[in-house]
């Protein structure tokens, strides 16, 4: 991985931790407790219930960190000059 790669994602990395622990906070306890109770282990009730639910929140957050790389590495590639000299 390239430094610039790194440190884009070193940026990026705050807001999608930002934005996934408010997105796990407003899960229900509730549901994980009822699971917990009812003889799943802590495996089963992180696979089987939290990241269900929690998949929008992943899939929002997941381009904020994958998708600025691609996008810079595109635009460093742009010509210094702009119209091109013929």
């Amino acid at each position: 991985m390239k430094e610039a790669e790194v440190r884009e994602r070193a940026f990026a990395m705050p807001l999608t931790v930002w934005l996934l622990v408010g997105y796990f906070r407003q899960l229900p306890r509730d549901l994980e407790e009822a699971a917990l109770v009812d003889g799943a282990t802590r495996v089963e009730t992180l696979l089987k219930i939290v990241l269900p639910l929690a998949a929008p929140g992943i899939f929002t957050a997941a381009p904020v960190t994958g998708l600025p790389c691609p996008n810079m590495r595109l635009w460093r590639r742009r010509p210094i000059s702009w119209p091109p000299d013929p």
